[in-house]
Protein backbone atom coordinates (compact mmCIF):
# COMPACT_ATOMS: atom_id res chain seq x y z
CA UNK A 1 0.00 0.00 0.00
CA UNK A 2 1.29 3.29 -1.01
CA UNK A 3 1.93 6.22 1.75
CA UNK A 4 -0.48 9.08 1.43
CA UNK A 5 1.34 12.15 1.11
CA UNK A 6 0.77 15.52 3.33
CA UNK A 7 -1.64 17.55 1.68
CA UNK A 8 -0.60 20.92 0.11
CA UNK A 9 -2.28 22.60 2.48
CA UNK A 10 -0.69 20.90 5.42
CA UNK A 11 2.62 21.80 3.78
CA UNK A 12 2.01 25.32 4.01
CA UNK A 13 1.51 25.41 7.46
CA UNK A 14 4.19 23.77 8.57
CA UNK A 15 6.25 26.69 7.44
CA UNK A 16 7.44 29.45 10.07
CA UNK A 17 5.18 32.01 8.36
CA UNK A 18 3.06 33.21 5.36
CA UNK A 19 3.50 35.92 3.41
CA UNK A 20 2.51 39.14 5.42
CA UNK A 21 -0.52 40.79 4.45
CA UNK A 22 -0.98 45.13 5.14
CA UNK A 23 -0.74 45.76 8.64
CA UNK A 24 -0.24 42.34 10.10
CA UNK A 25 3.21 42.75 12.78
CA UNK A 26 6.14 40.27 11.40
CA UNK A 27 6.34 39.07 14.67
CA UNK A 28 3.65 36.54 15.68
CA UNK A 29 3.66 36.92 19.19
CA UNK A 30 2.99 40.21 19.07
CA UNK A 31 0.07 39.91 16.42
CA UNK A 32 -1.41 37.54 18.42
CA UNK A 33 -1.66 39.46 21.50
CA UNK A 34 -3.25 42.28 19.28
CA UNK A 35 -5.44 40.35 17.67
CA UNK A 36 -6.52 37.16 20.55
CA UNK A 37 -5.41 38.93 23.53
CA UNK A 38 -2.01 38.11 25.88
CA UNK A 39 -3.15 34.75 26.97
CA UNK A 40 -4.56 32.91 23.84
CA UNK A 41 -1.02 32.19 23.18
CA UNK A 42 -0.89 29.83 25.78
CA UNK A 43 -3.82 28.12 25.72
CA UNK A 44 -4.00 24.21 24.06
CA UNK A 45 -6.21 25.40 20.52
CA UNK A 46 -8.34 22.82 18.83
CA UNK A 47 -7.18 24.34 15.26
CA UNK A 48 -4.13 23.01 16.06
CA UNK A 49 -4.63 19.51 17.11
CA UNK A 50 -4.62 20.77 21.52
CA UNK A 51 -0.90 22.12 20.62
CA UNK A 52 -0.18 25.59 21.99
CA UNK A 53 0.18 28.49 19.67
CA UNK A 54 3.61 29.27 21.12
CA UNK A 55 4.90 25.93 21.07
CA UNK A 56 3.84 26.01 17.23
CA UNK A 57 5.35 28.86 16.76
CA UNK A 58 8.68 28.03 18.06
CA UNK A 59 8.36 24.36 16.43
CA UNK A 60 8.92 26.53 13.24
CA UNK A 61 5.31 26.33 12.45
CA UNK A 62 3.94 29.54 12.78
CA UNK A 63 1.52 29.54 9.15
CA UNK A 64 -0.26 27.62 11.10
CA UNK A 65 -0.73 30.41 14.14
CA UNK A 66 -0.64 33.47 11.65
CA UNK A 67 -3.82 31.43 9.40
CA UNK A 68 -6.00 31.40 12.55
CA UNK A 69 -4.80 34.88 13.91
CA UNK A 70 -5.98 36.21 10.45
CA UNK A 71 -10.01 34.02 10.94
CA UNK A 72 -10.28 35.79 13.85
CA UNK A 73 -9.15 39.42 12.59
CA UNK A 74 -11.55 39.42 9.55
CA UNK A 75 -14.29 36.71 10.71
CA UNK A 76 -14.18 36.51 14.33
CA UNK A 77 -14.13 34.40 17.09
CA UNK A 78 -16.48 31.15 16.77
Amino acid sequence: MAKASPSKTSKIFDQPDLPLMEGEDSDLFREAEAVAGRAWIDQPNSHLGGDIPRRVIEQGRGAAVRDILRTIKYIGFS
